[in-house]
């Protein structure tokens, strides 16, 4: 979430310096945090990309397991009595337990391989995360920035029509007064 947070501080100073008219009140700051941690919970394309970083993670610890040597187990056991005969008699029980351990020494340089190719993929998929993130982000955004911009102009056209009004009424009073007549 600190990524998220650093995401959204930079934007909004980008924001604030280029449109030093739009109002930076507390609440606008916390809207735009609560739209940004939104989206990171809830946007399918993000929640794709970070299953993807997870699955990279995965494959790193797979890859790592190669290290390690295999070790195998297996245990039988066994009980029999025969009965006495000309050549004497047997009563035993027989008890086999195996383990096999495996350790190449060398495989030629393909598990270090391996593991480097699964940490570069792995950065690789954190990079397209943040990518995402931040054209979702910005995205988001552009779209709220355009709202306050949208919802204010929607304002300052209301007070024209009410300034209009106003002037309009002055106007008509006037005329009725007689004012309104043309001197040439």
């Amino acid at each position: 979430m600190k990524i998220y947070k650093k995401i959204a501080i930079a934007i909004l100073l980008i924001i604030f310096v280029l449109y030093p008219n739009l109002n930076a009140n507390a609440e606008n700051k916390n809207i735009l945090l609560d739209i940004i941690s939104n989206l990171s919970k809830t946007n399918p394309e993000i929640l794709a990309e970070k299953a993807s970083v997870n699955k990279a993670k995965e494959e790193i610890n797979l890859v790592k397991s190669n290290l390690y040597p295999n070790i195998t187990a297996r245990a039988t056991a066994s009980s029999f009595v025969t009965e006495p005969s000309s050549f004497g008699s047997s009563n035993g029980e027989q008890a086999d337990l195996n383990l096999t351990i495996k350790q190449p020494l060398y495989k030629g340089g393909r598990t270090s391989a391996k593991i480097k190719e699964t940490e570069l993929l792995l950065k690789a998929n954190i990079a397209k995360l943040q990518i995402i993130e931040q054209n979702i982000f910005l995205e988001a955004l552009a779209t709220y920035i355009d709202l306050i911009k949208n919802t204010k102009i929607v304002k300052l056209r209301e007070k024209n029509v009410d300034t209009l009004n106003k002037q309009l009424e002055y106007e008509e009073a006037r005329q009725r007064l007689g004012e309104n007549t043309c001197l040439l």
